[in-house]
């Protein structure tokens, strides 16, 4: 009996008449990710980060600065919303213990939306099936359990997704309305993390091939539009031009120098490191020189160094991208190396369903192909952390499924 009323209900879910089978999914994986965390006997505290550090800031002063040793002046290390939220929650709650529940409660919140959405995204591209089975998948088994409330990938994994929801509307709706929501949606996400901009420049690419020039430049135009306020803010505060964030050079110059490892746990708790005497999120001496000179031109001054080293050691830097670019897919784990054994068969599972979709003509497989290709490319070039790979999470869980599903 309970069975076929599970099954009447997802049904009905499909046909637009209720949300039962999205509800249950968000349940089922907040039940899932609150077992982990008892199990784990893991306490959401509020980690010191750059990302702290910058909402603390906007709490108590409403500046959005300071994420360094010292006091350093605005910043744009970070894109904006996230610490905007952290922002929020210090206001109401202060810094403390309550601040970390909080917090690890908003990213739960994010990492099981996303779960939930898996089945619309699997309608939209006309594999209802496919699209349950991997909502199921994510809700039941959290991967990255503990991982998915500790920092903001789960926001930007769910932002990936809906930018992905957004382009397959646009795919399957010749409307300047929808190219427009989907350039709206890769802006936003921007705003969250501007690492998926190669993905996006090669959907673009690629709408305007399939599809039209037209509708390509009115996505693009979207996104600069959502994108444009905050990158007008930076060049006011920090007199240049920065593309949401400006850190890429100091974690390009952290992540390539003769001290360097492919993996980032390796590079930050080892004794006497690199990272630690450099950064200036550790080093009050560097941190100094960001508050001196400015943060644009410490980070000019990094990135011309970094190019330099490059230049000397073309093998070594040849040597940790190919590292960083086999970890980014295998998910290094010093604690638990077992995770790669499991997680690297799925994902040729994925990249068979991606190219059957592809074979099919069904959109999700080459927009889902654009941003595998080009999310990781900044990843490839910093150190590597298991975490990053965590937005393509779910798409894998869909491709996976449908390889599946289409054999």
């Amino acid at each position: 009996m309970l069975g076929r009323f599970v099954r009447a209900a997802f049904v009905r879910g499909r046909n637009g008449k209720l949300f039962l089978p999205y509800a249950t999914l968000f349940v089922l994986a907040v039940v899932t990710r609150i077992a982990v965390l008892v199990v784990a006997g893991e306490q959401p505290t509020i980690h010191v980060s750059e990302l702290e550090l910058i909402g603390k800031s906007l709490a108590l002063h409403g500046t959005f600065a300071d994420p360094y040793a010292i006091p350093t002046g605005p910043t744009a290390h970070h894109a904006p919303v996230y610490p905007f939220l952290l922002s929020l929650i210090f206001r109401c709650v202060g810094f403390d213990a309550a601040a970390g529940y909080a917090v690890a409660a908003m990213n739960m919140t994010f990492a099981c939306l996303q779960v939930a959405l898996l089945p619309v995204l699997g309608k939209q591209v006309d594999l209802p099936a496919v699209g349950l089975v991997a909502g199921l998948w994510g809700a039941v088994i959290p991967w990255r359990g503990i991982q998915e409330v500790q920092s903001e990938t789960a926001l930007t994994s769910l932002c990936l997704l809906l930018a992905v929801m957004a382009t397959v509307r646009c795919w399957r709706s010749d409307s300047n309305r929808s190219s427009a929501l989907c350039g709206a949606a890769w802006g936003f996400l921007f705003l969250v993390s501007p690492s998926p901009l190669a993905a996006f420049l090669l959907l673009l690419i690629v709408m305007a091939t399939r599809l039209s020039l037209r509708r390509a430049l009115l996505s693009a135009f979207a996104a600069a539009v959502v994108v444009c306020p905050w990158c007008v803010r930076n060049y006011m505060v920090l007199g240049g031009l920065t593309f949401v964030r400006d850190n890429f050079p100091i974690e390009f110059h952290i992540s390539n120098n003769d001290f360097a490892t492919a993996v980032r746990p390796e590079q930050y708790y080892r004794s006497g490191s690199y990272v630690l005497r450099m950064h200036p999120h550790f080093s009050v001496s560097e941190a100094r020189i960001v508050a001196t000179g400015g943060e644009l031109a410490y980070n000019r001054a990094k990135l011309a160094e970094t190019l330099a080293w490059i230049h000397e050691r073309p093998y070594r830097f040849a040597w940790l991208t190919a590292q960083r670019i086999l970890y980014f897919w295998i998910l290094p784990s010093q604690s638990l190396p077992w995770k790669a054994a499991l997680f690297v068969p799925i994902e040729l599972m994925a990249l068979a369903g991606m190219l059957l979709l592809m074979r099919d003509r069904n959109p999700a497989g080459i927009i889902l192909a654009c941003v595998w290709l080009g999310y990781p490319v900044v990843y490839y070039l910093v150190q590597i952390e298991s975490r990053y790979h965590y937005p393509l999470d779910c798409p894998t869980y869909l491709l996976a499924v449908a390889c599946a599903f289409i054999i």
